[in-house]
């Protein structure tokens, strides 16, 4: 789904959706109602924090959607830390 899709099933603005996710935006209760409904998953769905596998595809998605937005130097310059900061060492 798209963000802008969401953003519209949610009934908010893709600005505001935008600001939730990157955890700049303080959703009330019922804004953090309308997104569950919007991906149809539960309230407790949408806020747990799980290791099981839906929620580790779930971060990998929303990973490849921030990844994905950007210019092919910002990528570049993502994977690089990514590799620093999983490197085992």
């Amino acid at each position: 789904m798209t963000q802008e899709k969401y953003s519209e099933l949610a009934g908010l603005s893709l600005k505001h959706l935008g600001e939730i996710e990157r955890g700049r935006g303080n959703p009330t209760f019922s804004t953090l109602i309308e997104l569950a409904k919007a991906l149809n998953v539960t309230l407790s769905e949408l806020v747990a924090f799980s290791d099981d596998q839906e929620h580790k595809e779930t971060t990998s998605i929303e990973i490849r959607f921030l990844v994905e937005k950007q210019d092919q130097p910002t990528r570049l310059k993502v994977l690089k830390v990514l590799k620093a900061m999983l490197s085992e060492e």
